[in-house]
């Protein structure tokens, strides 16, 4: 079977495609940008509390690992590692949008968390967004993402605790009841703890008692 050779006219049509995919997601950005820069204001103080003055080898498992309400759809949220200093920059995020959710919580021979596959990434800094990873499929993923986001700035603790196999912040393996409960190993919960009781609150904008 011969392969189809592209004509100008076909890269033409590509580019004209990609162009208005790039249009849409823009627009899609700014409409949503309030709702990233909150995210990622209030989850910076859960990074500097696990990484201050860390230095690291290779970028730390640290992490949110957000289920959406469906169990099917999963977010993931990162501080942006420098290579060159081996620090983590705690108010600029990664933000993706992961597929192979099944492999990832399959009972015999699960896929690591970093070996899903990458539907979406976008970068989230202060005063903006872009993206790093686009598919056919951006609208779409974007669309699955927002309302994780907006359930997670509602209720944190609620949307943790869909995390029922693997820890919402480090990804290692729930081994006891009360941490499934929670979606929190026990060696994470003072860092999430202290993270809802001295910053400012997840719940309006009042601090916590």
């Amino acid at each position: 079977m011969g392969h189809r050779s592209f004509t100008t006219a076909d890269l033409a049509a590509q580019r004209a495609e990609w162009d208005a995919l790039d249009r849409e997601v823009e627009c899609y950005l700014r409409l949503h940008a309030p709702l990233l820069e909150t995210v990622r204001a209030r989850v910076a103080p859960l990074w500097e509390a696990l990484v201050e003055g860390k230095t690291f080898a290779r970028k730390p498992s640290y992490g949110l690992r957000l289920f959406g309400a469906d169990d099917h759809t999963l977010v993931g949220i990162s501080p942006s590692y420098k290579r060159h200093t081996k620090t983590v920059e705690s108010c600029c995020h990664r933000v993706e949008v992961l597929g192979e959710v099944e492999r990832y919580l399959a009972p015999v021979a699960p896929r690591p968390f970093y070996q899903l596959e990458r539907r979406l990434t976008l970068v989230v800094y202060l005063g903006g967004a872009t993206w790093k990873l686009l598919r056919k499929s951006a609208v779409a993923d974007l669309e699955t993402l927002v309302p994780i986001l907006e359930d997670f700035l509602i209720d944190p603790d609620s949307v943790l605790r869909r995390s029922t196999t693997y820890c919402a912040i480090c990804g290692r393996h729930l081994t006891d009841g009360q941490s499934r409960a929670r979606g929190v190993r026990p060696e994470c919960l003072h860092h999430v703890s202290t993270w809802f009781a001295y910053t400012e609150s997840l719940f309006g904008g009042a601090d916590q008692p």
